[in-house]
């Protein structure tokens, strides 16, 4: 796997899929930029937060016109209205009514950062996360996009990703659920829509290349397929450091990526492996802590007595892993606990 490809576990955007599904599109340029500042926070984690604090130079390239761009982009936004109607309304806040509102009713210029308050009712559909699910995005990907249109298709194909590597739709489906109209003719959606997109999301986790599927004597194209780069087994790959409890404490003591993904699935598979000597080696999480517990304690006495100093520490802790170098200890401290624990059962 390509590790210099930000991996979806450190993705910090969990946009509930009830807005993937909404209209967006009259949000521009921007616009979508401070939306998706907004975006990316914890909002159900965070349920009474109304406002946030956006930078100045997440949203303008150029700040000559500062004062001038920061008011014509708070005057456009205060003009954008949603309307939620009864249906959504009675599904999500089992309410029996219409809602209309402007989802930015505060925009307040400081020195160096918008303070954007979003209306109460926005707030409540970010942390719709449980009831209608979530998908997650970037927001190093989405600041990075120069074409508005990436931004919707960025959200339906991660979604689409999330569960195969390979999507295919139809080119009139593909058009609605982007809220786009016209570009009838393949060649102009192609030029102005998928191609523009694809330019924004090289070099990302969305990488793409797409195919055209021609239908019927004349062959028009009706269908478009996209084949992602990365796919489900990229994801599920979670990066050292991430999977288990200990793996943080191998990347301290530099333990590479690929040898703690190896310890992963020794662990994950319960392996049970005869060392060089010998010994028998049960793999499990405990034996990997206790190991490590072990592991200072002696590279501790040996620093004090500056004797076998050891100068390669992550080499030379995946060999008395491997070697069972600390099984003593790890006995040790495993018959410890499981006395400590039938003690306190029968207090």
């Amino acid at each position: 796997m390509d590790e210099s490809v930000k991996h979806p576990i450190h993705y910090s955007i969990f946009k509930p899929n009830t807005l993937i599904s909404s209209n967006e599109t009259e949000l521009k340029g921007a616009e979508l930029k401070v939306y998706d500042e907004i975006l990316n926070d914890n909002h159900p984690q965070t349920p009474d937060k109304l406002t946030y604090k956006i930078p100045y130079d997440l949203i303008f390239q150029d700040d000559s016109q500062l004062v001038r761009n920061s008011k014509m982009l708070a005057n456009s936004m205060q003009k954008r209205n949603i309307w939620l109607d009864r249906d959504f309304v009675k599904k999500y806040f089992n309410q029996d009514y219409g809602e209309g509102f402007t989802p930015f009713p505060n925009i307040r210029f400081k020195d160096r950062h918008f303070e954007v308050t979003i209306n109460e009712t926005l707030k409540r559909i970010l942390i719709l996360t449980q009831n209608g699910g979530f998908t997650k995005g970037d927001i190093d990907t989405l600041r990075g996009f120069k074409h508005d249109c990436s931004h919707s298709f960025y959200w339906l194909a991660r979604r689409a990703q999330a569960f195969s590597q390979v999507w295919e739709i139809d080119v009139d489906e593909l058009k609605e659920k982007m809220f786009i109209n016209g570009y009838n003719d393949w060649r102009n959606f192609k030029r102005h829509i998928i191609d523009k997109a694809k330019d924004d999301m090289k070099g990302t986790w969305m990488e793409f290349n797409y195919e055209p599927i021609r239908v019927g004597r004349g062959g028009a194209v009706k269908r478009v397929k996209f084949f992602f780069k990365k796919g489900p087994k990229d994801e599920q790959d979670t990066p050292a450091g991430y999977g288990m409890k200990w793996e943080k404490d191998l990347l301290k003591i530099g333990v590479s990526e690929i040898t703690i993904k190896k310890i992963r699935q020794h662990v994950k598979a319960k392996s049970e492996t005869i060392s060089k000597s010998g010994k028998t080696i049960f793999w499990c999480s405990e034996y990997i802590m206790y190991s490590i517990d072990g592991a200072r304690k002696e590279w501790s006495k040996k620093e004090k007595t500056k004797e076998d100093k050891v100068r390669n520490l992550g080499a030379w802790f995946t060999a008395g892993l491997l070697e069972g170098q600390w099984l003593d200890y790890v006995d040790k401290m495993t018959n410890k606990v499981y006395k400590e624990k039938q003690g306190s059962f029968f207090d």
